[in-house]
């Protein structure tokens, strides 16, 4: 597959992962972001129960990257709250946690953008 954009892992924001249709998200990177946001995609913490000390450790990880609407009662992605958090960091959060909390999160960057490491590397 052709790869239209080049883009470094670094530079990921939850844009990335949420690829709304009206928002030009390619443009968007950490310290650039959208002042305005659809909050379109959304996530879930659990299918089913979870103990307590598990689910606040999994709101306190949704709340780094998403907003709650409590009259929906859903998460949406949010990249005024995926700020503070780098490219390499945020990509670990979601296909290490947020997508195995759920068989409906099933967030993933686009396959028309080549994401490419570059520089400095994350040790690990």
């Amino acid at each position: 597959m052709t790869k239209f954009i080049k883009r470094p892992i670094s530079k990921i924001t939850v844009c990335d992962y949420c690829r709304f249709h009206k928002c030009s998200w390619t443009k968007y990177e950490p310290g650039n972001l959208p002042s305005d946001c659809p909050e379109d995609t959304s996530f879930k913490i659990a299918d089913e129960y979870v103990e307590e000390d598990e689910f606040n450790r999994r709101t306190k990880v949704a709340k780094k990257i998403g907003s709650f609407d409590p009259e929906e009662e859903t998460w949406y992605l949010n990249p005024t709250k995926g700020s503070s958090i780098g490219g390499y960091e945020l990509k670990e959060i979601i296909d290490e946690e947020v997508n195995e909390w759920s068989d409906e999160n099933d967030l993933s960057l686009s396959d028309l953008v080549e994401y490419e490491k570059e520089g400095f590397e994350r040790l690990g």
